[in-house]
């Protein structure tokens, strides 16, 4: 291997951003942000992990990017290969806290001499991405307080999976409406109803309670005159 094939090349983006080290840390390792503001994936940090960055296949190349975890320090540095086209390289992001948010450093190595074409292209493509990984930054709400503690989060599956079986339950009564009686009323709606009846006396006894002895015959006598003059006949 000759000196000029042994030298390599370095591109090198900086911003400071007005973000917590922790809002950034998210919007470079959750897949369907990293999807946003760099390429589809199907990341995850996790050193040694390998996954792959796409993008639309172009002439001569199928759109792949291979990549492998090397490094995940939660909110500080993240290293992963980068490998396309010939090209061996490693990116790796560096977060460092400042008194106006945190400092992002991405240093992406290993670009020969001879590789000034993809040298070119990623000092490009880097800048595009950082504008796309601000813009994210901006509009989506990162913060902790966002993000739901896994018992929290476990709380919520359970909510939406009780809340989806009574409304598979609703639907189905609604259904078997069209052939007849209804089979299939939710659990969960038969049993507030029973315990809100076990709970609450029917009409009929909070009346008795309130009325005195010698009006339940009067009471019971209007009810049944009522029925006859307007219920009418039963039907069959």
């Amino acid at each position: 291997m000759n000196k000029q094939a042994a030298e390599t090349l370095s591109v090198v983006v900086e911003r400071e951003l007005p973000y917590p080290p922790e809002k950034i840390w998210r919007a470079l390792t959750q897949p369907h942000l990293i999807a946003e503001w760099l390429m589809r994936n199907d990341f995850q940090p996790v050193a040694g992990y390998k996954f792959s960055l796409r993008m639309d296949p172009q002439p001569n190349w199928n759109g792949v990017i291979d990549c492998q975890v090397l490094v995940v320090e939660p909110n500080e540095k993240l290293s992963y290969t980068w490998s396309a086209l010939g090209l061996e390289s490693a990116v790796t992001f560096t977060l460092m806290p400042t008194r106006a948010g945190t400092k992002l450093r991405m240093e992406q190595t290993g670009f020969r001499s001879d590789q000034q074409q993809n040298y070119q292209g990623a000092k490009y493509g880097w800048q595009k991405f950082f504008a796309n990984l601000e813009q994210v930054l901006a509009r989506i709400d990162l913060s902790p307080s966002a993000v739901p503690s896994p018992r929290e989060a476990g709380g919520i599956v359970t909510a939406m999976k009780v809340g989806h079986s009574v409304a598979g339950n609703t639907h189905r009564s609604k259904l078997s409406r069209r052939g007849g009686p209804i089979h299939f009323a939710g659990d969960a709606i038969k049993k507030a109803n029973h315990e809100e009846n076990e709970e609450r006396p029917d009409q009929s006894q909070r009346e008795r309670i309130a009325l005195p002895a010698d009006r339940h015959e009067d009471q019971g006598a209007g009810r049944l005159a009522g029925r006859d003059a307007g219920a009418g006949p039963p039907s069959h």
